[in-house]
């Protein structure tokens, strides 16, 4: 690979990609945990080891789709190969050949494998997930509770208001029955 620390100028031409895109690259890795040299003035001086590294983010972004964030987080994983990434480009010197690299047909076998960290992560947002879909259930179960019981008090409810309307109406049937009596009763004396 290489023997000397290359600036970013000359690491950006090697890789076929803009200085800010391998400046982007670069925060990645650091952000995982990878530290890029860096010379006297703490300026980026990018070595063999992290040519690689971006190399291969970049062979897994292209080849396999994985978004970069996700690239960086693997390539950094202690038990990631970087040469098994790195075998699966064929262009060896250039990462985007001009922005056209032919895509290798990729077997199962040469996929990296899921970072233990990452499926410690899938593992505990499935359990998430599935505490999440109990709290739902148990939330649903809990308002056709509230609804049935609703429904029956409004039932409840109704039948009371009939039965009232009822009573009224017989009341005021009475009340006009007494008031001809007492009409009756005024006019003949009764």
């Amino acid at each position: 690979m290489i023997d000397q620390l290359m600036s970013p100028k000359q690491a950006a031409d090697f890789l076929s990609v803009k200085a800010n895109a391998l400046k982007k690259y670069a925060l990645l890795l650091e952000k995982n945990g990878y530290n890029v040299s860096r010379n006297e003035l703490n300026y980026r001086m990018y070595s063999g080891q992290d040519i690689a590294m971006i190399r291969a983010m970049l062979i897994l972004n292209r080849l396999k789709s994985v978004q970069l964030e996700d690239a960086a987080s693997i390539v950094t994983s202690s038990d990631t190969n970087i040469a098994d990434i790195l075998a699966m480009d064929d262009t060896h010197s250039d990462v985007h050949n001009d922005g056209q690299a032919d895509v290798l047909p990729v077997t199962q076998s040469q996929v990296p494998t899921v970072p233990t960290h990452v499926a410690e992560l899938i593992t505990s947002l499935q359990s998430e997930l599935q505490a999440r879909d109990a709290l739902h259930t148990e939330f649903m179960a809990a308002i056709e509770d509230k609804l049935a019981e609703q429904t029956t008090m409004i039932q409840q409810l109704s039948e009371k208001n009939e039965s009232l309307l009822a009573k009224l109406e017989e009341m005021e049937r009475r009340q006009e029955s007494d008031n001809r009596k007492s009409f009756w009763t005024k006019l003949f004396g009764k």
